[in-house]
């Protein structure tokens, strides 16, 4: 069987610890506890979570993860999206609030519309 999950692959390339704040999943669900997004990514890490696919009525995984840091002594929200649809292309992207914090997000996908979905993101700042 197919498998239409994402992996998340973040590096945080800056000085402060990334903390996991919530998530919007539209399909799936975390794969398992090794696996789902970790309560803190530490400055010069490099973290991999899953989103599942689950199978049966699903469209394939399609979701994001949020984590918060602090910049400048202010909050900042960042994103974490993919999706690995059963039709289509695979789909990664970051995004940041407020959009004009200090700090620069990145998100790649192989460019493939392959499963599962491998997402690159690195925060820099």
């Amino acid at each position: 069987m197919p498998n239409f999950s994402c992996h998340f692959n973040v590096t945080n390339n800056t000085s402060k610890p990334l903390i996991f704040s919530s998530d919007n999943i539209i399909d799936g669900n975390w794969h398992n506890i090794k696996l789902d997004p970790p309560s803190t990514i530490e400055p010069g890490a490099t973290y991999r979570f899953d989103l599942n696919d689950v199978g049966g009525t699903s469209k394939g995984a399609e979701g994001t993860a949020y984590f918060e840091t602090i910049s400048n002594g202010k909050k900042v929200k960042i994103g974490f999206y993919m999706s690995c649809p059963l039709i289509g292309k695979n789909k990664a992207e970051a995004s940041l609030s407020p959009k004009d914090a200090p700090i620069i997000v990145g998100a790649k996908v192989e460019d493939r519309s392959g499963h599962p979905a491998n997402g690159y993101f690195t925060v820099n700042g």
